[in-house]
């Protein structure tokens, strides 16, 4: 039978926990805004043509400066509005040098309480953003770094894909989305220059395992 690119049966009724973890600094303000507007209806036609139990959840992060630089906005569920309320409260801000805090993001994911991985479910985060993260990052007083963040996915059975958002491009620029996309799944799962119009279709399509 037809799989996706994470061992999927697209006709089995198998539960899919997706984590959408987004850049949430300035420059990302034109994706977010498409994400917005598109989310719900682009989980509907993913659903539909899979088959499988999808549940979504939507977290953040900044750069260790900003005021809020990592946040789960909304834990695992299956109910749509909850989804676009959180997708909403993503606000595009801060973000002072060029690189981001993605490495305490990733690693703390798997490790708060608040982020509803269902048991048995497959897990997935689906990273997008423009530009690559400190390494070491300090957060609040905790040191954060690409070998701690592949460690806490790993160790709990997490799947990553990341999508590095056109026009700046460089969130893979110094190989750290190549690294820990292939650490976590044995395979490199990362999508250069991804166009905004259509961000949601491009990540569901590319999880479903459609050229994209």
């Amino acid at each position: 039978m037809e799989q996706s690119r994470f061992n999927l049966v697209k006709g089995s009724r198998q539960r899919v926990d997706i984590m959408f973890l987004a850049d949430a600094t300035g420059s990302m303000a034109n994706c977010i805004a498409k994400v917005q507007k598109n989310i719900i209806e682009a989980w509907n036609v993913f659903s539909k043509s899979t088959n499988w139990d999808v549940q979504l959840g939507v977290a953040f992060y900044r750069d260790n400066g900003d005021a809020v630089p990592f946040k789960v906005l909304q834990k695992i569920t299956g109910n749509q509005k909850l989804i676009q309320d959180a997708v909403n409260a993503l606000i595009p801000m801060g973000g002072g040098d060029i690189p981001e805090g993605q490495m305490g993001a990733l690693t703390q994911i798997g490790i708060l309480s608040n982020t509803g991985w269902r048991p048995g479910a497959t897990r997935i985060v689906a990273w997008f953003g423009d530009v690559y993260g400190h390494n070491p990052d300090k957060i609040n007083g905790v040191t954060y770094t690409q070998v701690g963040a592949i460690a806490s996915l790993v160790e709990r059975n997490i799947n990553v894909c990341a999508f590095s958002m056109a026009p700046y491009n460089q969130l893979d620029s110094t190989g750290q989305a190549t690294a820990i996309t292939t650490a976590c799944d044995g395979e490199s799962h990362v999508m250069l220059n991804v166009a905004t119009q259509g961000v949601v279709t491009t990540i569901f399509n590319y999880i479903k395992g459609v050229e994209v």
